[in-house]
């Protein structure tokens, strides 16, 4: 088992109703896998994760440790390890 931090920001935040949680996956998890667990434990967050077709939402930005990834091209998430999840920001 591991455990990854989740920080929620711009809509990501509003959405899931915090700014930050942990959740624990299996020890072989990737950041797919994290934002399916995301999903399960907040609907909401659905739309700001996925598109209509069931893929990763390209235009949200993901982060591990600071290092921007590819949710479907990650490395094999740590324990410990910071997912920052970052909906693009609209307006101007």
């Amino acid at each position: 088992m591991l455990t990854v931090q989740i920080q929620y920001s711009a809509q990501a935040r509003q959405a899931a109703g915090i700014s930050q949680e942990s959740i624990t996956l299996a020890a072989a998890a990737v950041v797919l896998d994290l934002l399916r667990a995301i999903s399960e434990a907040r609907p909401a967050l659905r739309p700001i994760l996925w598109n209509a077709e069931g893929q990763p939402q390209s235009s949200t930005l993901l982060f591990v440790n600071d290092v921007q990834v590819r949710a479907e091209a990650s490395p094999p998430l740590r324990s410990g390890d910071v997912l920052t999840i970052l909906p693009p920001i609209a307006g101007g």
